[in-house]
């Protein structure tokens, strides 16, 4: 939809990354602190690299090379946040410059949305009138909704498998129950709670799974050329 803005998109972008005022605020240093921070904190957090928690899951891999397997995970880095952030990135600013009025004084949380919204158009345009069971119109926000409950429910299951693996490590069988009790809890304060808070306790967990792994990564080093 898009696409006759896109080169505007991509200029934008990179002007933005590297204009005169961005160069002048990251000497400053407050720019670059909050890009960092917002940076690592959310790259942690959509592809976990470095959190030492999909190692779990390639663990339970059926494979005769340790090498091999690793090199499979790391491509999920690649493909989550190479890839797909920069697509929707840039759907999002060529939503911008093509309805900028869409967005003016939108919340950064609804940027997407918005930019989904626009697809409505082209839906009715295909299959007008087109409705879901209960009356409801299938649109560009309901698409991203499902989406977002899809990823959330299989995030849900994903991470209850990681502290299952940690608990099973630590406490044996024994500790299970209360580890799902606790689970299921904090699902429920993740719903309810503020998003701002969320989003500050999940960086602050995700700095405290970190820093060990990254330690032990350095201490495993000798090992990892040696399989490399």
């Amino acid at each position: 939809m898009n696409k006759n803005v896109l080169p505007d998109t991509l200029r934008l972008i990179l002007q933005s990354a590297f204009s005169f005022r961005s160069v002048i605020g990251g000497a400053a240093g407050t720019a670059v602190m909050t890009g960092m921070r917002a940076g690592i904190s959310r790259g942690l957090f959509t592809n976990e690299a470095g959190l030492g928690s999909i190692p779990m899951t390639a663990a339970s891999a059926r494979t005769n090379s340790p090498r091999q397997q690793a090199l499979v995970s790391m491509t999920g880095t690649f493909w989550d946040t190479v890839v797909m952030c920069a697509v929707t990135g840039i759907a999002v600013v060529s939503s911008m410059i093509r309805r900028p009025e869409l967005f003016l004084g939108a919340a950064s949380d609804q940027l997407c949305f918005l930019a989904f919204s626009q697809l409505d158009e082209v839906i009715q345009k295909w299959i007008p009138g087109l409705r879901m069971p209960g009356n409801i119109s299938l649109d560009g926000s309901f698409i991203l909704s499902a989406a977002l409950v899809l990823f959330a429910f299989a995030t849900i299951i994903g991470w209850s498998f990681y502290g299952e693996c940690a608990v099973r490590y630590l406490w044996g069988q024994r500790g299970m129950k209360q580890y799902h009790m606790l689970y299921i809890l904090a699902v429920y304060l993740g719903a309810v709670l503020s998003l701002d808070f969320v989003w500050s306790l999940s960086d602050l967990f995700n700095s405290f799974m970190a820093v060990p792994n990254l330690l032990c990564l350095w201490m495993l080093r000798k090992v990892v050329i040696e399989e490399r």
